[in-house]
């Protein structure tokens, strides 16, 4: 009596809607007295096929469906070239510029100063042509504040070298601007415009 009522209960049950408009029925379901806790579904009637049958009966989809895989790997792939080209490009380029404000430091850092009694003595170079070298790179990547920056600093070291020398300035100042040169090389930032642009060189 019960498998009756299930059965009953079971045919009562509304048909679910597949994708590509397929229909599927619990009506067919056999409830048999043998079930051991599953239900064994019959075939399907006719004009409810089931989603293995619609495969078989209609061969295009599976070849759309590869022909779309195929189609998104055409696209996918030369993007994902291009777009780790352009990073690898983005970086080589700041490499390039740290490459030269690090030079650019290193040449300020190599300035030697001491006191000798009542007089400053230079002990190092007093002029920098290597920071109109740099500033010169630095123009040719198109970097043109950080290069007017570096060309303005080494008329100015020279300058307070020689006052320095010639104890115009006190050591006490010549150490601050020293100081002021290394945070001017090492706060010099690059061109992000130039930097972002796809047929810029390095």
């Amino acid at each position: 009596m019960k498998y009756k009522y299930l059965v009953n209960f079971i045919n009562e049950q509304p048909k679910f809607q597949l994708p590509y408009g397929l229909a599927l029925s619990t009506s067919g379901v056999d409830a048999g007295p043998n079930l051991q806790g599953e239900f064994h579904a019959r075939r399907y009637p006719r004009g409810e096929p089931c989603w293995p049958n619609y495969l078989l009966s209609n061969p295009l989809s599976g070849h759309e469906t590869i022909l779309s895989i195929l189609i998104g790997a055409l696209v996918s792939v030369p993007i994902g070239v291009l777009g780790g080209i352009y990073a690898g490009l983005l970086v080589a380029r700041y490499q390039r510029f740290a490459d030269l404000r690090l030079r650019a430091r290193r040449v300020v850092q190599e300035l030697g100063f001491i006191q000798e009694g009542n007089r400053i003595e230079i002990r190092g170079p007093r002029e920098t042509p290597e920071l109109g070298f740099i500033a010169s790179e630095l123009f040719f990547l198109q970097h043109l504040e950080a290069a007017e920056v570096l060309l303005r600093l080494g008329p100015e070291i020279y300058s307070t070298l020689m006052d320095a020398e010639m104890n115009r300035i006190s050591l006490t100042e010549l150490y601050e601007r020293y100081g002021a040169w290394q945070d001017a090389t090492i706060g010099i930032s690059p061109n992000r415009r130039q930097m972002l642009k796809i047929w810029a060189g390095l």
